[in-house]
């Protein structure tokens, strides 16, 4: 296709000069906040990631070519060292997703909960209207596209090569997801047994364990309820 055209050499060093990342590496660690902040902001943009880790992996270039021109036997050892540290940047930048996931998921518990009853097996058709609550089903509707849209974002990079190292946002994910879930279930033992020194008698143990079940029972629902 150069050939055709007939793109002169020089042109296509300048494009390679142009779309040279190199620089990027003192300037990446700034742009996390702000990504972060515009995949909260706009869940979609998850979407968009894949050709910015993309773009990312040719930021090993420079670092590596003198080594690769000299034989040098540290090639694979730089390589190695250079692909974690854009492993770790990938994981800090994501590491927004899981949190949003269950930020969401605390609305979608309280909907469900509180908000929304559960269908009966048989009812009335007078009563059917109670069950409607046209607003909450919406906002369920809306959080729980969100959700999917931030998981979509994740699952549609696959597995993508960040210098010599394979990363996998599946794995991201699901670790996020667990990391999340134990701090969400730490700060929910942690709020529910805090005692005043007026609060040690037994009725008031069995309401903060009546108050647990329930925010335990909630975010089961949820969880079951995006799957």
């Amino acid at each position: 296709m150069v050939r055709i055209v007939q793109i002169k050499k020089q042109i296509l060093i300048n494009v390679s000069s142009i779309s040279d990342f190199s620089y990027a590496w003192n300037a990446i660690d700034d742009f996390i906040p702000i990504m972060q902040k515009q995949i909260a902001k706009d869940p979609k943009t998850v979407l968009l990631l894949k050709t910015v880790y993309l773009k990312l992996a040719s930021i090993m270039n420079v670092p590596l070519k003198r080594i690769i021109e000299y034989g040098s036997e540290d090639m694979t050892s730089v390589a190695r060292y250079y692909s974690g540290e854009l492993v770790k940047f990938v994981k800090r930048t994501l590491s927004i997703i899981p949190t949003n996931i269950f930020e969401k998921l605390e609305e979608i518990s309280v909907l469900l909960t509180k908000n929304l009853k559960e269908m009966e097996t048989k009812m009335l058709k007078e009563t059917l209207k109670d069950f409607a609550c046209f607003d909450d089903r919406y906002t369920l509707a809306k959080r729980t596209h969100e959700l999917s849209l931030l998981t979509e974002g994740m699952l549609v990079l696959d597995k993508t090569l960040m210098g010599v190292i394979e990363l996998d946002p599946k794995e991201i994910l699901v670790d996020g997801i667990r990391k999340e879930l134990g701090k969400t279930l730490a700060s929910m033992l942690h709020e529910g047994f805090i005692f005043s020194r007026n609060q040690g008698d037994v009725e008031t143990l069995g309401s903060k364990f009546q108050m647990l079940k329930e925010k335990f029972t909630g975010l089961k629902r949820s969880l079951e309820y995006i799957q």
